[in-house]
């Protein structure tokens, strides 16, 4: 698979989630402000692989998917305004 693919297969489930290449992960990223600020309030929203070529369609929705679900929202509660 390579990042096109990757892209084609998110798309298919998460219309405005984008694949992006860092350097040794990929990240997912967005355009629309609403869902980028979610992304951007993740714990994390790396997928640690330094190839895509050995990777599934289920194993990256899976690896989305879980970017979603085992990662609540960063939240400090220390901080009040």
């Amino acid at each position: 698979m390579n990042i096109n693919t990757a892209n084609k297969i998110l798309q298919e489930k998460y219309p405005d989630i984008l694949l992006v290449k860092g350097n040794g992960y990929f990240y997912i990223a967005s355009d629309d402000k609403e869902l980028g600020l979610k992304i951007a309030g993740l714990y994390s929203s790396s997928i640690y692989t330094n190839s895509l070529s050995d990777v599934t369609k289920e194993m990256l929705l899976s690896w989305v998917d879980e970017l979603f679900n085992a990662n609540p929202p960063y939240q400090d509660d220390s901080i009040s305004f």
